[in-house]
C-alpha cells in the first residue's frame, strides 16, 4: 500500500503509547500505518583525562575555559560543574564540556542569593566549599583544581559533609598560600609523565590565588589570562 506524504511525515509519537499513528475505525479494513523511528548515537568524545599527550590536554582544558565563557556571554548560563568526566575531548582534540544539568541562569544566581553548593567537591572553590554565592571566579578556580588529572592525590573524592567540605577548603587554603608547601605537593603527587608541567601549574596557582589568596573580585580578564598561559606552554613544548 502506497502512503501519502502526510502519513510518513507523522509526527513524532508522545510519551503515551498508542497502537497506530492514525485512527481507524472499528471493523474498517484498513491498515493502521505504523511508524517505527530509531535513534543511534555515537560516543563524541573521551575524558581530558586521556588526552593523548601533554600538548592535547593543555590545548583541551584552554578549550574548554573558551567554552565556559562562551556559555555566560551568549547564554547567560553559569556552569558550576567543573569535573572529572564533565571536560571531554573531540576526534579533532579540541575540548568542550558537557553535562549542565547543574548550570543556572547567572542573573537567577544573583537575584535569589542562593548559597547551595553545587560540583564534584573535590574540585570546588576554597569559597564555594565555604558556601559563599557561586560565581564564575569559582569556576576558573575549579578549573585550577581540575589540574588533580595529572596527579595522583586522590583522598580529595571523599568529601560528602559540610563539615568535611569546611575541613577541605581549609585544606586547600593551606596548600596554596605557600609556595613552597606547593611545590613539594606537586612534586610529591604529580605522576612523573607531568612533572614538567609543574612549573605552569606554580604559575596558574600565582593567578589563580593572587597573593597567595582567593579572588575578593570578579574579574573577566581571569578568561584569557588562564587561557593564554595554556595556550603558551602548548606551543613552547612543540
Amino acid at each position: 500500500m502506497k502512503r501519502s506524504s502526510g502519513q510518513t511525515a507523522a509526527p513524532l509519537p508522545s510519551g503515551k503509547r498508542h497502537c497506530s499513528t492514525s485512527p481507524v475505525k472499528a471493523g474498517s479494513d484498513v491498515l493502521p500505518n505504523r511508524v517505527h523511528r530509531r535513534i543511534i548515537l555515537s560516543d563524541c568524545g573521551i575524558p581530558i583525562y586521556r588526552a593523548g599527550s601533554r600538548q592535547v590536554l593543555l590545548a583541551a582544558l584552554a578549550d574548554c575555559i573558551e567554552g565556559h565563557e562562551s556559555l555566560r556571554q551568549k547564554a547567560g548560563l553559569l556552569y558550576r560543574d567543573i569535573s572529572l568526566n564533565n571536560l571531554m575531548i573531540n576526534k579533532d582534540n579540541r575540548g568542550f564540556l558537557i553535562n549542565l544539568d547543574l548550570a543556572i541562569n547567572e542573573q537567577r544566581v544573583s537575584a535569589s542569593g542562593a548559597k547551595a553548593k553545587t560540583g564534584t567537591w573535590a574540585f570546588m572553590a576554597i569559597g564555594a566549599l565555604q558556601g559563599e554565592q557561586h560565581s564564575f571566579i569559582h569556576d576558573l578556580e575549579s578549573f585550577f583544581w581540575k589540574g588533580r588529572v595529572i596527579s595522583r592525590f586522590d583522598k580529595w573524592n571523599f568529601v560528602d559533609t559540610d563539615e568535611r567540605a569546611e575541613e577541605l577548603a581549609g585544606l586547600k587554603l593551606s596548600v596554596m598560600s605557600k609556595e613552597e608547601m606547593f611545590m613539594k605537593m606537586t612534586t610529591k603527587y604529580f605522576t612523573q609523565y607531568y612533572q614538567p608541567l609543574a612549573p605552569l601549574v606554580n604559575s596558574l596557582r600565582k593567578v589563580v590565588f593572587p597573593e597567595d589568596k582567593p579572588w575578593k573580585r570578579e574579574d573577566e580578564r581571569l578568561y584569557s589570562r588562564m587561557g593564554e598561559m595554556l595556550r603558551k606552554e602548548r606551543e613552547d613544548m612543540k
